[in-house]
């Protein structure tokens, strides 16, 4: 046992397994019917606890000798009772109530109860705390390898509760309107997280998941399914979004209208769901791309606000197998739609009033916030002899939909260079999406067709821009131009030869391009077609430069980066140096780095990178210089999850 535990300490690793508990749910008695009956036991593995105990013994020493406690702190250590608490406390009362009548004092305590003190306590304030003792290194990075993953043990009480309750549920009677079950009256965001749990892996519906649908829920999953939905609409009068997980084709729009009016958001998108960015210690590896994909969506979730409106307002149909006469119905009943996503959507608003728009009658105006058109003829990798979208629709759906301001466009090598002309009559827009859809012929629409739409909404509303497999992209039109642009992703594009650096200025040493206010870039060779995919040197000195002094900074006098993914960037020596040659900290919000194939990328400019920077996820796949364990010996103390090969 000395071994281990000495091997351990010198090499900062610890068995996994000894961090998994047992839980046990003992019952506490009396009449209670409901989960707070059951006191909860997480007993860990014996050695586990010895090593906890020989380094509590450690930090003990270690504060003694030290700053010390404070004068005011009572229990948990050695001579410091809550007995001698109490005695002081009745001590000082004595005194305030000596002397007389008119000079006595009148005492009053205060005593304040935080529930669940040392469960809630969050790991980044355990950590400040032991820096302010001057507790050893050592010691911190031992500590932290305990506190990894705190929802862990969360997750496997839900996994012990829910066989539990399915089996409960069978013993409800639904029929009588006025029976409770004992999830009711739990908060409900730890029925949903059950829900949640209960349906992971699992290709259908199972009726015993009814007890999860408690009257306080906001989000459910369910099977869209007639006699459900009535229950769901009768039994949950505080649901808000409704999840769709196993209805991928057959959609029937119209038992929509079965759900409760509080229904706001419908999805079903649920493979590319953002994650869970609190809980990445359960981020199953997966290729780079796929994974860099998820990742940046879920970081830009975040950043995007709740859509707002009364009634139906969101519908997400992404991955789903529906066609235009299925967007009709939806459109025709939900009037108060502000999101419907999904490709086909400038098809159905085609199919609804093209013949209107031609007889030049007066059109409908939609509350629709987004617009997705699909112009290519390639539908799931087969050749289709029509097209999927007549080339002047987006022209009639920017009448139809003025408010638009989030496009997403899929197009081929035939599609016309002047489809996206229209989008400039919108009043503003603020996310833009292009999709080339390619097997690596020329395309008849590039970048120059893009530029009129940057030049006109990117200094205005811009805020992000995704292209792919777009040619002849010209980095210094996306940079000077789109001053509030947040979020970047350039993949598998060809941009423009010969390069237009010379016509701005960049062969001078001593210019930047003037900086966006990036939160995320997203960058991808995808060197698989003939085009130059070399980005000239100034992209990355403009959109990495931690340096205001060094370039027309439009936003303060930091980096706000959050999210960096590079797939083969391509970036000189003397760039890198230039960008991470300081000692200071250059990305003060970095909470996500993912490279891919960046054979330069040292392990010194990797520590230059995350210096300071609170950083949550590190994946490293194919460079060279990093290796996979000197990689993870960077991050011991384990608050960053690391997914080097």
């Amino acid at each position: 046992m000395t071994d281990i535990a000495n091997y351990g300490l010198e090499n900062d690793s610890f068995p996994r397994c000894w961090r998994e508990a047992k839980l046990v749910f003992l019952p506490k008695g009396g009449d209670d019917q409901g989960l707070s009956r059951f006191r909860r036991l997480s007993p860990l593995n014996n050695l586990d606890k010895a090593v906890e105990k020989m380094l509590a013994n450690r930090i003990v020493c270690e504060i003694e000798e030290g700053v010390g406690i404070s004068v005011n702190q009572f229990g948990f250590w050695k001579g410091r009772s809550t007995v001698l608490a109490a005695k002081k406390v009745t001590t000082w009362i004595a005194d305030v109530r000596r002397g007389t009548w008119g000079t006595r004092g009148i005492p009053l305590l205060v005593f304040l109860d935080v529930k669940n003190a040392f469960g809630s306590i969050k790991w980044s304030h355990i950590h400040s705390a032991l820096l302010a003792k001057n507790i050893s290194p050592y010691l911190r990075r031992q500590i932290g390898w305990i506190m990894v993953n705190p929802r862990k043990l969360y997750h496997q009480c839900l996994d012990v509760l829910v066989p539990i309750l399915e089996k409960l549920e069978s013993t409800i009677d639904w029929d009588n309107d006025s029976n409770t079950t004992p999830l009711d009256k739990l908060a409900a965001v730890i029925v949903e997280d059950l829900l949640v749990r209960a349906s992971l892996g699992k290709t259908r519906w199972n009726d015993s998941w009814r007890i999860f649908l408690t009257p306080k829920i906001r989000f459910a999953i369910l099977d869209l399914e007639e006699s459900l939905l009535k229950f769901v609409a009768l039994r949950c009068k505080a649901l808000k979004r409704v999840c769709f997980p196993w209805c991928k084709t057959g959609l029937d729009a119209n038992k929509f209208s079965l759900l409760p009016p509080t229904v706001s958001a419908i999805d079903f998108d649920t493979e590319e769901n953002p994650l869970d960015l609190s809980n990445l210690g359960e981020l199953v590896p997966a290729n780079w791309l796929p994974e860099a994909a998820l990742l940046h969506k879920s970081l830009w979730a975040l950043r995007r606000k709740p859509v707002e409106g009364i009634g139906l307002t969101e519908v997400h149909l992404t991955g789903v197998s529906v066609g235009a006469p299925q967007l009709c119905t939806i459109i025709k009943h939900a009037p108060s739609l502000r999101l419907l996503e999904h490709y086909q959507l400038v098809r159905a608003l085609y199919n609804l009033h093209a013949q209107q728009w031609r007889q030049s009658t007066a059109l409908p105006r939609y509350k629709l916030l987004n617009l997705d058109a699909d112009f290519s003829h390639v539908v799931r990798s087969h050749l289709s002899p029509l097209a999927v979208l007549p080339s002047d629709a987006l022209r009639l759906a920017t009448a139809l939909c003025p408010d638009a301001c989030y496009v997403r466009l899929r197009f081929d090598p035939n599609t016309p260079h002047d489809v996206l002309q229209p989008l400039i009559s919108l009043h503003r827009l603020k996310e833009l999406s292009t999709v080339c859809v390619s097997s690596g012929e020329r395309c008849l629409l590039d970048f120059s067709d893009i530029a009129p739409l940057l030049e006109h909404h990117g200094p205005k509303s811009l805020q992000a821009l995704e292209l792919k497999v777009i040619e002849e992209v010209d980095p210094h039109v996306i940079l000077l131009n789109c001053q509030k642009l947040e979020n970047l992703v350039l993949s598998g594009c060809g941009f423009v030869t010969p390069s237009s650096c010379p016509s701005h200025g960049c062969s001078d040493s001593n210019y930047v391009l003037p900086s966006p206010r990036l939160r995320l870039l997203f960058y991808a060779d995808g060197d698989d077609f003939s085009w130059t995919h070399h980005m000239p040197q100034c992209f990355w000195r403009a959109t990495l430069n931690f340096k205001p002094e060094r370039s027309y900074c439009r936003h303060g006098k930091k980096n706000r980066l959050k999210g960096l993914f590079l797939e083969s960037p391509r970036m000189w020596d003397e760039t890198a140096t230039w960008l991470w040659e300081s000692q200071k900290v250059l990305y003060p919000e970095l909470q996500i780095l993912s490279v891919c194939r960046y054979p330069e990328l040292s392990i010194p400019q990797l520590q230059s990178i995350l210096r300071g920077a609170p950083i949550r996820y590190l994946r490293s796949v194919s460079c060279e210089k990093l290796h996979p364990r000197r990689v993870q010996q960077l991050f011991k103390n384990g608050e960053v999850v690391v997914n080097a090969e």
